[in-house]
């Protein structure tokens, strides 16, 4: 679960090193987060580039809006559109 987004730059080395299912918990997309603005357009690059990293070595990505899952799916397009899964935050 993140945030904090970082946490997620070890999914991929996790996969490579016990080939384990890793399901992401994206309840927020990284890239699309914007508390403050990017310095640069590059920066913005880079992270959408970290993003997609965690997502292509994931085996299932969890959001909890309909929203994120289509933003994060057109961003990632290169990404199983059935490998997102939404489960709404709720509480019984």
């Amino acid at each position: 679960t993140i945030p904090p987004f970082s946490m997620h730059s070890i999914v991929p080395w996790l996969k490579r090193i016990w080939g384990a299912p890793v399901i992401v918990d994206m309840r927020d997309a990284w890239s699309q987060w914007i508390v403050t603005p990017y310095p640069s357009y590059l920066h913005y690059l880079i992270c959408v580039r970290k993003e997609r990293r965690v997502l292509e070595a994931a085996d299932l990505v969890l959001t909890t809006s309909r929203v994120t899952e289509e933003e994060l799916k057109k961003l990632h397009s290169d990404i199983p559109p059935n490998r997102f899964m939404y489960v709404p935050n709720t509480f019984d």
